[in-house]
């Protein structure tokens, strides 16, 4: 699978709890989203890097960093 085909499944497999959170912290719809396109535009990069091997959520988790 291409690393365009992770990152693709990555994000079906946390969005919604990525999005959820957002929504819980904020309580607002909108920015939620913009909350959570956010997190995955960090987590691209951070898959663009190769920290994706088998970490699960951790490029997710740390998107603070």
């Amino acid at each position: 699978m291409s690393d365009s085909g992770r990152f693709e499944a990555f994000v079906r497999t946390h969005q919604d709890m990525v999005y959820a959170t957002a929504l819980r912290l904020l309580a607002n719809p909108v920015e939620a989203e913009d909350v959570a396109q956010a997190v995955f535009l960090k987590a691209f990069e951070r898959f663009d890097r190769g920290h994706h091997g088998g970490q699960g959520a951790a490029p997710v988790a740390s998107v603070n960093d």
